[in-house]
């Protein structure tokens, strides 16, 4: 009987170990207009009630979706940081056309990113970034 006891207990321990973790990040669908376009994406932020630092990751020239920075908004929401991913415009649930905005449109489209963090309470205003 006590062997039973101590494996049933050895495999609760390694299905502890081994079963799904909850995760410390929070992810909430956002939009937002730049240039006439509405652009989708989601807001991570850690548990808890704020306000935030945050910062609109950027892409790069390349057609782009709010799932190329993972990695790093993981590492930065589990130090604090709230993070916008947005699908570039033209690209994922985003409208417009990618092919035709130059990087003063991109740069607008994150810039809009940024305004949109600033409206919400749960984001500080005074420690925002790209």
């Amino acid at each position: 009987m006590r062997r039973l006891i101590l494996i049933a207990g050895l495999f609760l321990l390694v299905l502890e170990a081994c079963g799904p973790k909850i995760s410390a990040i929070r992810t909430e669908e956002v939009s937002f207009i730049s240039l006439g376009d509405t652009l989708r994406g989601v807001l991570s932020k850690p548990k808890g009630s704020g306000p935030f630092p945050a910062v609109v990751m950027i892409h790069g020239a390349a057609p782009a979706t709010r799932k190329n920075y993972r990695e790093f908004t993981r590492a930065l929401v589990h130090q604090g940081v709230a993070v916008l991913n947005y699908d570039k415009r033209g690209c994922g649930a985003s409208g417009g056309i990618m092919w035709y905005a130059d990087f003063n449109d991109l740069g607008s489209d994150a810039a809009a990113g940024l305004s949109l963090l600033k409206a919400r309470e749960d984001i500080d205003p005074d420690r925002l970034g790209y």
